[in-house]
């Protein structure tokens, strides 16, 4: 199985071919699931949205930040997943 050409942040492909991704929570030190997806590139924009989330826009990510997009439903999933590890 060939590798990325390009490397992204926070995310890995299962041997049978799907990504997953997984964040670790800075101060509770836990790892949260991010999920599965078909493409690397899906995968590292779940991980660039949880690390925004969870450190702001400077979080170290795959892509630039872009203020100016709109939140998905999957955004507000993960805010109130990554809310609920917060208490």
């Amino acid at each position: 199985m060939a590798r990325p050409q390009q490397r992204y942040r926070g995310i890995r492909q299962r041997h049978w071919g799907s990504w997953v991704s997984e964040i670790r929570h800075p101060l509770l030190k836990t790892r949260i699931w991010l999920g599965t997806f078909e493409t690397a590139e899906d995968t590292a924009q779940a991980y660039d949205e949880a690390a925004r989330l969870m450190c702001g826009p400077r979080a170290r990510t795959s892509f630039p930040y872009n203020p100016n997009t709109s939140q998905s439903s999957s955004s507000k999933l993960l805010s109130a997943t990554l809310t609920a590890f917060s208490i």
